[in-house]
């Protein structure tokens, strides 16, 4: 990739050290490091030298070298950390959820679309290689239609909250629990390969992560328009000597009616028929680099991201049906 311009990182976190890596690793040119943390900025403008750290936005927004602003703030800083660069003009990058609300989502998509920027949300999980590869063996009938699918996502990340985010602990500050944080990765991911969500009905489990105010574990029974069903379990306190770690284990099946197709390894499916079984290895890559490589791409052509803000609504949209699920006990149709 090319010198696209230069970024300017705001929220300097593991998300933000993440994202600079990867500008800096496809060719554009950090020049801001921007956090309230002196020192979490340092270490972020420290990755590469003549980047310069602020702990506000006011100098950045005015430096004519900067044609794109990275946001990493807290879900709650989204809104207004996006709308202040996009009133000057800069393409942002914004990771997700693009907001905690679909009235502040759908602000900030409209006034891109006046401004002419573009505005795109750090999807990850939209530039997975394994889900794309899911996705074609689906669309070319490999297991037939598909009839169940069932997803989880086991995390342990009571530590990494408590010591490292606490923000994250903040029902006003996060904007929700492991719906936000963790269902609207896998809304994404499952729309992608299985088509659009039209009904769903949310469980929230007993709150077992104390110091968390919004929800820890909740259960979703998914409908999709293609008249396949699945479960999709997410879980911020399930203990294993993986997840202790602060790893997380993503599981996935779909069955079809001609056979099935499980994820048994991050790097591995296994694609079962009646007539063979067999073991498909994919080929991963880093996802922040290939994000970002997309956004970039973008900004050079101007063409509109696949994870645009107007493409990722429908995810913001499935959460808070979830929310409306659970505040109600009845299924929500979309």
């Amino acid at each position: 990739m090319t010198d696209s311009g230069g970024v300017a990182i705001v929220g300097c976190g593991w998300a933000g050290h993440k994202h600079a890596d990867a500008f800096i690793a496809e060719g554009a040119r950090l020049r801001w490091a921007v956090d309230v943390d002196p020192l979490r900025a340092a270490g972020v403008a420290a990755l590469q030298p003549g980047a310069r750290q602020a702990t506000s936005l006011e100098e950045p927004l005015s430096d004519p070298a900067v044609n794109m602003f990275d946001v990493c703030v807290p879900h709650y800083l989204h809104a207004e950390t996006c709308l202040a660069a996009i009133a000057e003009g800069k393409d942002v990058l914004c990771e997700k959820p693009l907001a905690p609300s679909l009235a502040d989502a759908d602000r900030m998509a409209e006034a891109a679309e006046e401004a002419g920027t573009l505005l795109m949300v750090a999807e990850n999980e939209c530039f997975n290689p394994m889900y794309r590869e899911i996705a074609s063996l689906l669309a070319a009938g490999v297991i037939g239609e598909p009839a169940l699918v069932q997803a989880t996502r086991e995390c342990y990340l009571r530590e990494s909250f408590v010591h490292d985010r606490r923000w994250f602990l903040s029902r006003d500050a996060a904007g929700g629990g492991i719906l936000l944080a963790g269902a609207v990765h896998d809304f994404a991911k499952l729309r992608m390969m299985l088509g659009e969500v039209v009904v769903l009905h949310s469980l929230r489990a007993r709150q077992r992560f104390a110091e968390m105010e919004a929800e820890d574990t909740v259960v979703t029974v998914l409908g999709f328009e293609g008249g396949a069903v699945g479960t999709l379990v997410e879980s911020f306190f399930m203990i294993d000597p993986t997840t202790t770690t602060g790893a997380e284990v993503h599981r996935l099946r779909i069955d079809g009616d001609k056979g099935s197709i499980e994820v048994t390894a991050p790097q591995r499916l296994r694609v079962t028929t009646l007539e063979a079984e067999k073991e498909v290895t994919v080929t991963l890559e880093d996802t922040f680099r290939a994000e970002i490589r997309e956004f970039l791409t973008c900004v050079a052509s101007r063409r509109e991201p696949a994870t645009s803000a107007r493409a990722q609504r429908r995810n913001l949209e499935l959460v808070e049906a979830a929310y409306a699920s659970i505040a109600s006990g009845q299924p929500v149709r979309l």
